[in-house]
């Protein structure tokens, strides 16, 4: 099967509109899907929720991603990734896919040197670990070498604080942070780094506008949750904090700027109308379903080109909204009188019909693997998403593992019986010389391919060893306001 990204397209503007709210919270949140593939898309899910109970969904789904094996922070297998590079997480992956993709590199470039002295600024919100802020600074260090205006990177952050394993705080970035001083990263008014608390909003956006008073030339926002307990209610889980990342975005961007959202389904009126909304924010918008998201799922990235400038009117309008509290109604009153609402509907729900088709075909394969474990499928698979990840790799400029290249027959076969002995454990008592099965979710150190890391590299793409960026000192952590 081809994997292509899954896309769309559209043109922005203008920001001065008519705006109706939806002020009697009338009618509740409409749906607008494709009924067929919707329904087959909820019964899939609801057949994941069968095994997620026993641990099995979370290693299958792995095996059937189609670009996988580009990075493996599963089951401490990350020495397997075809790309050497060890981000903070896999969400380096994406950007750097999605700034290739959206030649962000010439698109900022008149930005960047319209504010002679400054460089590049970005601000993220619900980052951490960090991968979208590691992401941009690679970028910028190889812009660095051949456009003298990137001299210097600001970076703004914020993200949720929590000892809870499943939540991505910034644990794992205690290096990369002391490595990049020009980081700063903001906790909100209460040090939860809790943006659905409006106060952390504004506060942060105060704060962050302070360092930049011209706004940010990137705004991204990574935000998600587990999901797990019911996949089929994500769109309405997500939608308070999409909300409030919309909010944020709007706010500390400057003229020009991009700004690049996850989300996931895009069926129920409130979603439609904030996304209608971000659109004509922009002078031109597309959502896109980079390869590195993963395919079983239904995640996505909204993205906005050459930010139009703050409009209190779309603005207040989504304060008001978000003041109320009442997130399963419209934002805005139907119908909508405006010539770019139909076209926008149009373009979103081609997308969703597309990336649910994608999602009900990669869940289905992965449900048939979990009920029938098929060694043959399992080597095919793995011997197709190294090929992929090697492909992308080199598109993407990413270092790669040539123990992949140059011993593939050999590291395919032995990638599948390992994966079979992850997949289906033996019985406790049964003895295996290389690795320790009794925990089919936490394998050993052990179980790791000799010297797999040795061999050349096509490119080098290492972290520098003195920070070329190092020109001026910024405050780790604060929740004061100064200048």
């Amino acid at each position: 099967m081809e994997y292509k990204v899954l896309e769309v397209w559209g043109t922005g503007g203008p920001s001065s509109i008519p705006l109706r709210p939806n002020t009697d919270l009338q009618p509740p949140k409409q749906v607008y899907v494709c009924a067929l593939e919707n329904r087959a898309l909820q019964q899939a899910k609801n057949e994941i929720n069968l095994f997620y109970q026993e641990g099995k969904w979370d290693d299958y789904k792995k095996v059937t991603n189609p670009y996988e094996y580009i990075f493996l922070s599963w089951n401490r297998r990350s020495s397997r990734s075809v790309a050497t590079r060890q981000p903070l997480s896999r969400s380096y992956f994406k950007m750097i896919e999605m700034w290739k993709r959206l030649d962000l590199t010439n698109e900022l470039a008149p930005l960047v040197k319209r504010n002679v002295g400054i460089g590049l600024r970005t601000v993220h919100a619900a980052e951490g670990p960090g991968g979208f802020i590691e992401a941009c600074l690679t970028m910028a260090t190889k812009n660095m070498i051949h456009l003298e205006d990137w001299g210097y990177v600001g970076t703004n952050a914020i993200t949720l604080r929590s000892e809870a394993k499943n939540v991505p705080g910034w644990r794992k970035a205690a290096k990369f942070l002391a490595y990049w001083p020009q980081i700063t990263i903001h906790d909100g008014e209460d040090s939860t780094g809790n943006i659905l608390i409006k106060a952390n909003q504004d506060h942060f956006v105060k704060w962050t506008n302070l360092r930049n008073p011209n706004g940010a030339h990137i705004y991204t926002a990574d935000g998600g949750f587990d999901f797990s307990s019911d996949y089929n209610a994500q769109e309405d889980s997500i939608f308070p904090l999409l909300l409030a990342e919309a909010l944020i975005g709007l706010k500390v961007l400057g003229k020009g700027g991009f700004m690049i959202i996850k989300c996931f389904d895009t069926t129920e009126q409130p979603t439609l109308d904030l996304l209608w909304l971000l659109s004509r924010a922009f002078r031109s918008w597309g959502i896109s379903k980079p390869h590195t998201s993963r395919s079983g799922n239904a995640e996505r990235y909204f993205i906005g080109k050459g930010y139009l400038g703050p409009s209190s009117d779309i603005i207040n309008l989504l304060d008001a909204y978000q003041a109320k509290q009442q997130f399963l109604f419209p934002i805005l009153a139907h119908p909508v009188q405006c010539e770019s609402w139909k076209p926008t509907m149009d373009l979103i729900q081609q997308l969703q019909v597309e990336i649910e088709q994608l999602e009900i075909i990669v869940i289905r394969q992965t449900l048939d693997l979990i009920k029938t474990t098929d060694p043959m499928v399992i080597e095919k698979l793995v011997r197709e998403n190294v090929n992929r990840s090697i492909d992308w790799c080199k598109h993407h400029d990413e270092e790669i593992t040539m123990t992949w290249v140059n011993e593939m027959d050999k590291n395919v076969a032995k990638e599948t019986q390992d994966l079979l002995n992850i997949l289906n454990p033996p019985p406790h008592n049964v003895p295996y010389s290389y690795a320790n099965w009794t925990n089919r979710s936490t394998v050993t150190n052990a179980l790791v391919f000799d010297n797999f890391r040795m061999g050349e590299s096509t490119t080098v793409h290492t972290a520098p060893v003195v920070n070329p960026f190092m020109r001026l000192k910024s405050v780790k952590q604060t929740n004061a306001f100064t200048a």
